[in-house]
This record gives structure tokens, sequence and C-alpha cells, in this order.
């Protein structure tokens, strides 16, 4: 965002920070809420945002939390839009009705735990409940599929917090062993 700032010279510094701070945290919800097929997916989101950014400020925006909400608010429509058509591309292609997203949301696992597999998985399915609430018309199935994204995000976050914790139990177990030889 920088560079692009940088390019057209249009703002002061005080306003780079203000304008790179909602960029951060507009980021930071996203990532947090969506994985990205591929970095380049991530990339072009993340100039999305920025783009959005910038333009709300070449209007005179200048609020931080406004703007990073209008770039949220405009990624989400983007996503929905780009849903939307998505699913009038695929009812073309057959004659069933669209499935029920809840009755296809993805469930926890069962297996025995692997906190860094978990966790990733639990992003996926985070993510993939999100893109079912942008898919969705209904306002009360649009919120259980939010609230079921935000779920799984914190069961990533507490799986990763237990694998630091394990981890260190180990670093301190093996610098106690090292510590008796």
């Amino acid at each position: 965002m920088r560079d692009q700032l940088k390019a057209h010279d249009a703002f002061e510094p005080d306003v780079v920070r203000v304008l790179a701070s909602a960029l951060d945290e507009a980021w930071k919800t996203v990532r947090n809420s969506v994985t990205f097929a591929s970095n380049g997916h991530a990339a072009a989101a993340r100039e999305r945002l920025a783009q959005r950014i910038i333009a709300k400020a070449r209007l005179g925006e200048r609020d931080r939390q406004r703007l990073r909400d209008d770039a949220l608010r405009h990624f989400l429509q983007t996503l929905e839009q780009e849903a939307g058509a998505a699913r009038s591309a695929a009812a073309a292609k057959r004659s069933d009705p669209e499935p029920d997203p809840v009755a296809h949301s993805p469930a926890p696992p069962r297996r025995q735990p692997n906190p860094t597999r978990d966790a990733e998985e639990s992003r996926q399915h985070a993510a993939r409940c999100l893109q079912k609430a942008h898919e969705t018309s209904s306002a009360k199935l649009k919120e259980a599929l939010l609230a079921q994204s935000q779920a799984w995000n914190r069961l990533a976050a507490e799986q990763q917090r237990l694998e630091r914790r394990a981890a260190e139990r180990q670093a301190r177990e093996a610098a106690d062993d090292d510590a008796h030889k």
C-alpha cells in the first residue's frame, strides 16, 4: 500500500499511517476468516482492500475505523457477487435445487488429535462456513453460519495455543535432561 501511495504522492505521512493501519486491521480480519487457494489469491484480496481504502481516502475519509469497515463491507459485497455468479452458473448446469448450506456445513473432526493439522483444518472449516454465509440470502442462516465460523476460528486458536504449550514443555524437559547429565 505504501508503494501505491508514494507513487501518487497524494497523502501526508500521518494520513498514510492511518491508511496502512486500516489496511492492516482489515487484512487481519480477512485472513482470520478466509482461506485462499493460493498466495496469489491472498495478495489480490489484500490489493483490493488497499485500493478501496485509498479510493475512500481520496474522497476525504480519514477515520481508520470507517476506512477499515468500508473496505471489509466492500470485500464482503464482492464475495457475495462472485458467489452469486458462481451459484447462477452452477444452477444453470444442474436441475436439482440448491442444497441447504446448514445441512452441508462441516462437522468437527472425530479422530486422534493432531494440533497442527487440526488447527489448519479448523481454519478451513471456518472459511467454508463463512463462504456459505455469504452465499445465503437468509439472515437467520447467515447469522448461524457466521457464528459457526467464529467457533471454528476459536477452536483453531486454542489448538495452536495447545501446540505451543506442548512444544514449550518438550523444550523444558529436554533442557532438564541436559542439565541432569
